[in-house]
């Protein structure tokens, strides 16, 4: 069972938009970022943060247009790089160093654009 006490809903603005996520487990362990998918938020991944929060500083952001995440227009012709950049500026606002990248659905399709665009970045 999911203790909503041991996490964090959050917002932070960004220099893309104002992202609503959720932060778990020790600052001092190796940084995990989870990525929802379509139809979906960062709160599917509850019983996964509550299997990682031991091991990993867990942060599962709301992707634009989804959960609490701000709601912009998203350009069609950039494929997945519009998530996957404001993915980046996530990053970067919270200074997230070298963070592992786990996406499901099409946020597996955001992970994959943030590491091919970034490669050195990620774990």
């Amino acid at each position: 069972m999911f203790m909503f006490n041991d996490y964090e809903k959050k917002e932070i603005k960004t220099s893309r938009l104002v992202v609503s996520y959720i932060e778990a487990g020790d600052p001092k362990n190796e940084p995990l970022i989870l990525i929802h998918g379509n139809t979906s938020s960062n709160l599917f991944y509850l019983p996964t943060i509550e299997a990682l929060i031991g091991r990993f500083h867990v942060f599962a952001p709301d992707l634009r247009g989804y959960g609490y995440t701000e709601r912009l227009p998203i350009d069609s012709t950039e494929g997945m790089r519009n998530w996957s950049e404001d993915i980046r500026s996530f990053v970067e606002e919270l200074q997230i160093t070298h963070p592992h990248i786990i996406g499901w659905s099409m946020g597996g399709g955001v992970a994959m654009q943030y590491t091919i665009d970034y490669p050195s970045d990620v774990r």
